[in-house]
């Protein structure tokens, strides 16, 4: 009944996480998890203690008397079981408990030990003092299978739960690089689209710009050539016009007299020495000059000149 009681407290602890953590008590064992590890131990009057600590890897047996050793020297002890005894070579190391920091004797879980101490009522120790005599040590093995196996379930549910936990969180992250990647690939697919749309942005401006180049270069062109015409036209008509303007007549006649009137005062001087040499009694009058014909009126068209003239 006892043995019944002790798993189903240990069914009731593993399913409830508060409770797996707490120390139980089976019979003369208690199991209690501490630090991420499962310790299953019994006592001796206080004063020496014997368990199984166990991680997620492994498990090892551990003998405490409260007698100082060097950490890593060993120490051989004998333990004796129902099922025979034998000999044991443990190493000093400290452990952290609850209590604090003690010095223990440990060595590893032997081949058929388990089922040694399962079937055993009590166990003996001897530890060799250096007197040459022997600390003996009994412990009662009640409640040692409930004991270690809460310790082995709750490792089990430990691991299953950190192992459930990892895979959540794995899942959690390949969700998360997933949705990174989706959101990298969008972004890469809106630059690729925004680039592509720059540079089609580029090339029509570029080609609105070589099309107004085109066209400006056209009009400056036409433009050009339309003056060019309208100069060319233009030196035309004046070169025309300056062909064809007629020459007036009263110009032609004013160009003529100007051409004939220095010729009579070159006569006239001519003419006064000639009329000087015959002599003072010939002069002429103011009389006779008035009726003497003058060149270039009409009184002389028509007469002859002088050959002096």
């Amino acid at each position: 009944m006892r043995r019944l009681l002790s798993l189903a407290a240990l069914l009731a602890a593993a399913a409830n996480p508060v409770l797996a953590d707490e120390r139980m008590e089976h019979a003369e064992w208690a199991s209690e998890f501490y630090q991420g590890t499962g310790e299953a131990s019994t006592k001796e009057g206080g004063m020496s203690r014997f368990g199984l600590s166990c991680n997620d890897d492994s498990c090892r047996f551990y003998y405490e008397n409260g007698v100082d050793c060097e950490p890593g020297s060993n120490y051989p002890i004998v333990i004796s079981t129902s099922a025979g005894s034998m000999a044991v070579e443990t190493i000093c190391a400290p452990a952290a408990t609850s209590d604090g920091e003690v010095m223990r004797y440990w060595f590893a879980e032997l081949s058929h030990f388990n089922d040694a101490l399962m079937q055993s009522d009590a166990i003996g120790v001897a530890f060799p003092l250096a007197n040459g005599q022997f600390r003996i040590s009994q412990f009662l093995m009640n409640g040692y299978g409930e004991a270690s196996e809460r310790v082995a379930s709750g490792l089990r549910a430990r691991r299953a739960e950190r192992e459930a936990r990892e895979s959540a969180d794995r899942e959690r992250r390949m969700r998360e690089a997933a949705e990174r990647a989706r959101k990298a690939q969008e972004a890469a697919e809106r630059a690729r689209q925004a680039a592509e749309q720059a540079a089609a942005r580029k090339a029509a401006e570029l080609e609105a710009a070589e099309r107004a180049r085109k066209a400006a270069e056209l009009e400056a062109a036409e433009r050009a050539r339309k003056a060019a015409e309208l100069e060319a036209a233009e030196r035309a008509k004046a070169r025309e016009a300056a062909t064809a303007q007629p020459v007036e007549p009263a110009k032609v006649e004013e160009r003529q007299v100007e051409t004939t009137q220095p010729a009579l005062p070159a006569a006239e001087d001519v003419a006064a020495p000639a009329a000087e040499t015959k002599g003072g009694a010939d002069t002429e009058s103011p009389a006779d000059a008035d009726t003497q014909p003058t060149p270039g009126t009409d009184s002389t068209r028509g007469k002859r000149l002088p050959s002096r003239l």
